[in-house]
């Protein structure tokens, strides 16, 4: 994939550069057989986690990585082949990791943030053929 990616995530235009490099992973993630059904990665964010209320609109996300603030998107992944195993190594060794999760990673690193799944979201509200990753963001160095 021939990816243009921002240096720095601190301006609308390099929001959508972002985001569209995303969405061509997602692409290629789903023509390869990876993700059987279904990519979505979203930036409006409404769920509770932590004990508290997460209301986050896509509009304001560049606001919340202002000043060191926290930032956050859903990553949905519709049955994605290494499923099995994710379960495994999760029931195992309390991790499942995914190549998709770590190649979305290194995208917003190359853009000067830290982004990771958080490790105690709940995704049971939703389809369970849906593997659900709640992301924290932050610009690098906050």
């Amino acid at each position: 994939l021939a990816l243009d990616i921002p240096p720095t995530l601190n301006t609308e235009r390099a929001f959508v550069g972002l985001s569209t490099a995303i969405q061509e992973v997602g692409g290629f993630l789903q023509a390869q057989g990876y993700l059987r059904s279904h990519f979505a990665f979203h930036f409006d964010v409404t769920t509770t986690y932590a004990g508290r209320a997460l209301d986050q609109r896509e509009a304001n996300f560049l606001r919340a990585l202002a000043s060191g603030g926290t930032a956050y998107a859903l990553y949905e992944m519709g049955y994605p082949v290494i499923l099995p195993s994710a379960v495994y190594l999760y029931q195992t060794v309390g991790e499942a990791q995914h190549h998709s999760s770590r190649t979305i990673e290194e995208l917003f690193a190359r853009a000067g943030c830290d982004a990771w799944e958080t490790v105690d979201f709940d995704p049971s509200s939703y389809p369970p053929e849906f593997v659900v990753e709640l992301w924290e963001i932050r610009r690098r160095g906050s």
